[in-house]
């Protein structure tokens, strides 16, 4: 949860701290929790000894994919690294969201309500997320209410990104480089590898999110 929070408040503050905050716990966690073959989290570190014999099957280490009551450990890391290849480019994180996402490729058709969350991590992998990215300096008027507006509405998987105007380099891993920078704050809308379009007037952001989810 914690990891989550990190990685969500990143992109609309634009500091990198919490960036580099929910990489370190990407790291740490995928180091301790992720030894089994098929790549899937389990529910205990690999550091801790083993169960004793008696318990047989029982003392084994389960991979967490029920949502009891938030969504499960493992659902959580698949958009976790889903989301942060979509901040950074890094195709490794695009690899480890897919391995996951593999582990439990046989039974995905078959999981119900209390495990819905792997299958909607899936759909993020195949689709990719719906990233906003607001330019503008962070405490002007009009990139605040771009901001908030970037919240209403429908759109799968968003993650809403804020940058400052002429960072070249941040708008070149957003997928902007090839788009002049704004002269006033503008928000862009991605569906996956799709360029969906780009406002200026909050009132308009909703429609334009409501575009990129359909």
């Amino acid at each position: 949860i914690e990891l989550c929070k990190r990685h969500r408040v990143d992109p609309a503050t634009g500091e990198a701290r919490y960036l580099h905050a929910a990489t370190a716990c990407l790291a740490r966690m995928d180091k301790a929790f992720g030894a089994s073959a098929d790549g899937a989290l389990c529910d205990r570190t690999s550091s801790l000894p083993g169960a004793p014999e008696a318990l047989g099957r029982l003392g084994d280490p389960h991979q967490p994919f029920q949502d009891l009551p938030t969504p499960s450990a493992n659902a959580m890391a698949i958009l976790a690294h889903q989301r942060m290849a979509a901040l950074t480019g890094d195709d490794a994180h695009a690899g480890r969201a897919r391995k996951l996402r593999d582990a439990f490729g046989p039974v995905l058709p078959t999981l119900g309500g209390p495990a819905s969350s792997v299958p909607l991590a899936a759909e993020a992998v195949a689709c990719g997320v719906t990233l906003v990215v607001v330019e503008g300096p962070g405490g002007e008027a009009g990139a605040q209410a771009l901001l908030r507006a970037a919240g209403t509405g429908y759109a799968p998987h968003r993650l809403l990104v804020r940058v400052d105007p002429g960072d070249a380099a941040a708008r070149a891993r957003l997928g902007l480089k090839d788009t002049p920078p704004a002269a006033k704050p503008t928000l862009y809308v991605f569906a996956g590898a799709r360029f969906a379009g780009s406002v200026t007037e909050a009132a308009a952001a909703a429609r334009l999110l409501g575009k990129a989810g359909r």
